[in-house]
């Protein structure tokens, strides 16, 4: 005997599951701004470190102050400028000229208003 299944559970199952799936990422995707740029500081830290460079080394290095360096790393807050000068100083320019060149089109109107 097959059994019949009542497709209003269903979909409120699939809802269900749906409304789980988007709060699991918006939890676990979206960042702000600032967790972002901390992130970022603590890859910094770390590449200092593994290089065996004081922060005080590193300002020296970079051309950038150590209240700057220090800054960065606590609270992810810099500008530009110094963070190029700290990634040419710790040989990861290369990251930054790759910045946003691989960035993927959302969609078609993009790639028509690119060509434009």
């Amino acid at each position: 005997m097959v059994k019949a299944y009542n497709t209003d559970n269903i979909i409120s199952i699939l809802y269900a599951f749906s409304l789980i799936w988007i709060i699991y990422w918006m939890i676990y995707t979206w960042e702000t701004a600032e967790e972002i740029n901390k992130k970022l500081a603590d890859r910094v830290r770390t590449l200092r470190r593994r290089k065996k460079l004081s922060q005080v080394e590193l300002a020296e290095r970079s051309g950038v102050s150590y209240g700057s360096v220090k800054r960065f790393e606590t609270s992810g807050q810099i500008s530009l400028i110094s963070l190029t000068k700290i990634a040419m100083a710790l040989d990861a320019a290369d990251e930054l000229r790759e910045l946003f060149t691989d960035v993927a089109y959302s969609s078609i109107a993009e790639v028509v208003n690119e060509s434009k």
